[in-house]
């Protein structure tokens, strides 16, 4: 899920993240959420779009084991 996010593609708004996944909305939504929540990606309020974070934060959180 995180490859959809790149330089060129910086922020993803839910529509174009179901598009790009093939989820529906509710399903790439729940996707999301879970991501935004272990720190992988931050929502922005004004936009409501989502971003992953600077790579200083993605490297500590790439060599967190994600809980299961």
């Amino acid at each position: 899920m995180l490859h959809y996010f790149s330089n060129a593609r910086p922020e993803i708004g839910l529509s174009q993240f179901a598009r790009l996944s093939g989820l529906n909305k509710a399903t790439a939504l729940c996707h999301l959420r879970a991501l935004e929540e272990y720190g992988l990606i931050e929502q922005n309020p004004m936009t409501n779009s989502y971003a992953a974070p600077p790579r200083c934060t993605w490297r500590r959180c790439a060599k967190s084991p994600v809980p299961g």
